[in-house]
């Protein structure tokens, strides 16, 4: 099963993080962590891990055409 994390605006003023997943129905969003870019995206990580009820290793995708990413989002495999 794959995992997508991706950034980006969810709503008119609300930038956040959104969770999918390639076979689960998981379309989770949650607002951004308001901290350092590195911070927010570990936060982000340990927020999908605890919606996934485990642990899984992130890979940065580059894709500028992702739809409501800034350039980029994470994969994973589990």
């Amino acid at each position: 099963m794959q995992y997508t994390l991706t950034p980006g605006y969810y709503d008119v003023d609300s930038y956040g993080w959104e969770l999918t997943s390639d076979d689960r129905e998981i379309s989770e969003t949650h607002p951004t962590f308001h901290a350092p870019q590195a911070d927010d995206i570990r936060a982000a990580q340990a927020w999908a891990a605890q919606l996934l009820g485990r642990t899984v290793t992130w890979t940065r995708v580059e894709d500028p055409g992702h739809d409501g990413a800034y350039g980029h989002h994470y994969t994973a495999e589990a």
